[in-house]
């Protein structure tokens, strides 16, 4: 698998936002392979430990995605929204430690980040993980939601 050029376009476009800025939205249309556009990114940003947050429907995807392109001296792990914890008694606890990583992508953004009137579990354990990382956000449907929102 080789990027497209439009790709590697994207991918260094938003590795200079991501370094101005620590976080950038990929906001592409569906099937235009975001996927492949946020490896690029990474590989370019240098970071070598990444944690990519997804739904468990996508995890095939993205593990296709790393086989067919021959990801070499990156590495990705891929988990999903609800996978990000553990239950321990009544409390929850963070699987994955947020000092293993140096860097966050989060695909479907859209889907479990966004809450409203207020945040839930999952909003909070990602941001625990996220803390003081550069962030790339990836979904085709950023705006899912009404405005009230934003508001």
């Amino acid at each position: 698998m080789t990027p497209y050029d439009y790709q590697e376009k994207i991918a260094e476009e938003a590795l200079s936002i991501l370094r101005d800025y620590g976080l950038v939205y990929l906001a592409m249309e569906e099937r235009t392979g975001k996927t492949l556009t946020s490896i690029r990114v990474a590989e370019k940003s240098l970071a070598t430990n990444i944690l990519v947050i997804t739904k468990k429907k996508a995890i095939e995807g993205w593990e296709n995605t790393f086989n067919l392109y021959n990801v070499k001296d990156t590495k990705f792990t891929v988990i999903n929204y609800h996978g990000i914890h553990k239950k321990e008694g009544k409390s929850y606890k963070l699987k994955y430690k947020p000092s293993d990583y140096d860097m966050v992508i989060l695909d479907e953004s859209h889907s479990y980040l966004s809450a409203y009137p207020k945040v839930g579990t999952i909003w909070k354990s990602v941001a625990k993980l996220c803390e003081k990382k550069p962030i790339i956000f990836m979904s085709a449907t950023p705006s899912a939601q009404g405005y009230q929102v934003i508001v």
